[in-house]
Parts: C-alpha cells; structure tokens; sequence
C-alpha cells in the first residue's frame, strides 16, 4: 500500500515539475473581464481549432499546440470580438489590446493586414463625409454638377487607397495576406471592383498558386478567378470599339436575318424578354423616349429570348412596337446570347452605320447619353 501511495506521489510530482509548452500565440487582454479565448481556422468555414487559458493570476491568455498548419484565422474574445490574423511560420505570435488599440508583435503579414483594413475604414469614412456634403435641394444643374464632382473626389480617394493596398501586396507575395487584400470592402464596395480590376485579381491568383494553392480558401478563390476569365472572354465580343458580330436570327416567320443587313444606319439592338419586368418598363415607353432619336435616323431592332411565340408576339401589339423583331424562341439557350456575349436582360447595344459597337450597357441612362452625342454628330 505504501508502495502504490509512493508511486503515485511520484507521479504527480512529476506532472507538476513537466515544464509547459510555449505558447505559439498569446493574448493580452486589457482587463480581466475577458472569461474566454478562443481560435476559429478558416477552411471551408471557421471552425474552432484551439482555445486558451489564462495564465495565473494575469490578464494573458495562451494558446499551446504541437502543430499550427498556416492560414487564416479569427480570434474571438467572450465569443463576440473577432481578430483577423494570418499564422504561417515565424512563432510565437503576441497580440496585446490597450485603451481599445490593438498591436501585435512577432507577425508582420497581420500587421500589415490591419494596416490595410485601416485604409479601407479611413476610405469609407471619407466616402461617408462625402455624401453628408450633399446639399438637401439644388436646381437640376447644379445638382448634376455637384454629384459630378462628389464622384470625382471618391474616385480619387479611392484611387490613393488602391495605391497604398497594392504596394503592400506587393510586398507580401509570398504569404496569403493578397488573398484577404484584394477582397477588402471599405462600406459595401470591394476596393478592387471583380470586373474593373480583373487584371489584379489575376496577379494574386498567380501569387497564391505559387505559395499555397491547397489551402481551401486559396482553390474557392481561384475558382472565382476562373470564373471571371470566362466572363470577360465571354463577354469581350460586343464591347464598344468591337464590330457587332453578324448573328443570323429569325424573324416571327422563320426567315434568318443578318445583323449585318442593318449597315449603314445607326442601330440600336435591345435584347429583351416578354416575361422580364425590366423589359417591359423599356419596351412600354419606348415609341415616346426613342421617338427623337429615329426622327434623326435611328433604327431599332429587338432581339426577344422569349421561349413562347404567342407571349412574345402578344407584348409587342400590347406595347405598340412597330420594329424590326428577331427572335429564336430557344430562350436562356439561344446561341444569340452567347454570340453577342450577353448575359444580363435587359441590354442595350448602340452600332454606328459601318457596324462598331459605340456603347453596351444594360443602363438605358447610358443608351441616352451616347445616343445624344450620336445624333448632334
């Protein structure tokens, strides 16, 4: 019995005595009302991958493992905040919060991440002081005058952003911090627009494919990319500068009718629907809004992806619409669609008389402004 009691005596003195791992990340909290600390992984979503005791007597939290795989990670205080960090390689990592400022030692891709975010807040906040600058009421003119200039200043502040976000992508290449930067949204607006700023998007996609491209994050990522690829080439058939592909279509009897046999004129093609809300919004005032226009020698043609003859050709008596009318009643899978590149209804394309795209837009404010430097040519 002696025996057993000594053993385990033993035992226990040595559990006490075995020295603790050191911490691969601390967290120093600025009172001692913090209760839980805790680390979410990103994957396909954040999941919980550790969590943290507090040290005696001491307002710092750490977190001990074997192995920390590198990623994206959150850390979250009593459940509610969340601290974006990105943990690759050089450890420990300590991040101490002090009088609501947060810093961070021994992690300089999160450093820079927060850097970053801070430029998107600052971007946000100008915009938002910005748009309060409005004035209540103004004459139309000074109104579009002032909404003008309000444009141009977010554009440049925007333009300010972008440059210091990109020289720190720059500098980051071979972490995942380009992955979390060109996705930050200052308000609800992505800084680096999906369609304008494609060419950036690629760059990071060539980042992260050389560093990581088995981390979950980085493959949904480039499958986005991917994506976007498609669109633009997809797309790239009818913009402006382009010549207007010569699409055979039919008319309501059957017969195809070149595209090409409306050179020589000025043409405006709408791409619409019968069963589309927007469409009709367009199609029921547009003998009034077109009328001008076709006094100074416009013509129109509108190219239906409606699927049912009768629907189609009842929403054109309805809406009193005496032009031309093609239509192959295939629908969403009408090689029209895809050979014009569109893939919003409805849509607008504007063709000069030697048949150059001038303008596509699915904005008929756009169609407008083009139209009326058209005709006072």
């Amino acid at each position: 019995m002696k025996f057993i009691i000594t053993v385990l005596m033993i035992g226990l003195l040595i559990s006490c005595t075995k020295p603790k791992r050191t911490p691969y990340l601390t967290y120093t909290a600025d009172s001692f009302n913090v209760n839980n600390v805790e680390l979410y992984r990103l994957d396909n979503n954040y999941t919980l991958f550790d969590q943290a005791e507090r040290e005696p007597e001491s307002m710092i939290w750490s977190f001990r493992s074997d192995s920390v795989p590198g990623g994206i990670y959150q850390l979250r205080i009593n459940n509610n905040n969340k601290i974006t960090l990105i943990l690759e390689g050089k450890m420990p990592v300590g991040i101490e919060l002090q009088n609501g400022v947060l810093t961070i030692t021994g992690n300089e891709p999160t450093k820079q991440l927060w850097e970053a975010q801070t430029i998107a807040d600052q971007l946000n906040q100008s915009i938002l002081s910005l748009g309060e600058s409005f004035p209540d009421s103004l004459e139309s003119t000074a109104f579009v005058h002032h909404k003008d200039s309000i444009f141009k200043l977010v554009e440049l502040q925007k333009e300010k952003a972008q440059k210091k976000i990109l020289q720190i992508i720059d500098h980051n290449k071979h972490t995942l911090l380009p992955l979390l930067l060109v996705q930050l949204k200052a308000g609800n607006h992505h800084l680096f627009d999906y369609g304008n700023d494609a060419n950036m998007y690629f760059t990071v996609d060539e980042y992260l494919q050389s560093y990581n491209p088995d981390y979950d994050p980085v493959k949904d990522f480039s499958s986005k990319v991917d994506s976007l690829r498609s669109w633009i080439y997809y797309t790239s058939v009818s913009l402006p500068g382009k010549v207007l592909p010569d699409l055979n279509v039919p008319n309501a009897w059957n017969d195809p009718i070149p595209l090409s046999r409306f050179r020589g004129k000025n043409t405006l093609y709408i791409i619409w629907n019968s069963e589309s809300k927007e469409s009709r919004k367009i199609t029921q005032n547009l003998m009034s809004w077109s009328r001008n226009y076709r006094y100074k020698g416009l013509d129109l043609c509108l190219i239906s992806t409606d699927v049912n003859k009768e629907k189609w050709q009842e929403a054109i008596n309805e809406d009193n619409l005496p032009f031309w009318h093609l239509c192959d009643l295939k629908g969403k899978n009408s090689p029209v669609l895809a050979g014009l590149g569109i893939t919003k209804i409805p849509t607008f394309i504007l063709v000069d008389k030697e048949g150059i795209i001038l303008e596509r837009s699915s904005e008929q404010a756009d169609i407008t402004k083009h139209l009326d430097q058209l005709i006072q040519k």
